[in-house]
């Protein structure tokens, strides 16, 4: 019977401790330093392998998709929970993420990444790909993803690809 009580407690502090940024959690329009804040934890959760969660905190159910393998909320948790443990993930530049304003004046975050096959796993990606993820934002919650891909193949000719 002390089980029941003490797991209360605990839900409660989990409830009361959590940061949720999307619907009625929504923190409205934030500076820039605290979006890229914002997008640095998101990114942080996303690539330790916590997809779900980490879509579920900062990202909206309700996502415009722009790719192709991967056109939903529900399918771009699938597909990256499935993509990350076949894959070595490393910056390319100083920093992963750096957040902007488009000239309508709507939020944007991006990060750049490069992904490497995992030797003997067999994955989505066969060779070292270079990503770049572009997010929007409406307040505190990401609405709208869309990326860009370069793959390397026997004939890159720069051998620091992806820079």
């Amino acid at each position: 019977m002390l089980f029941r009580p003490i797991l209360a407690i605990a839900a409660s502090f989990i409830t009361l401790t959590s940061a949720w940024y999307c619907g009625s959690d929504n923190q409205g329009d934030i500076d820039q330093d605290a979006r890229t804040q914002l997008f640095k934890a998101f990114q942080l959760e996303l690539f330790s392998g916590d997809v779900s969660d980490a879509f579920a905190k900062y990202v909206s159910t309700d996502l415009i998709e722009h790719t192709s393998s991967a056109n939903s909320f529900g399918s771009d948790v699938g597909f990256l929970s499935a993509l990350f443990p076949t894959v070595d993930i490393s910056t390319v530049g100083n920093d992963l993420t750096g957040c902007f304003r488009r000239d309508d004046g709507a939020p944007i975050c991006t990060s750049h990444y490069k992904a490497t096959p995992k030797a003997g796993v067999q994955g989505f990606i066969q060779n070292v790909t270079a990503i770049s993820d572009y997010y929007r934002y409406d307040g505190t919650c990401i609405v709208e993803h869309w990326d860009s891909t370069m793959t390397a193949s026997a004939t890159t000719s720069n051998p620091a690809f992806p820079g």
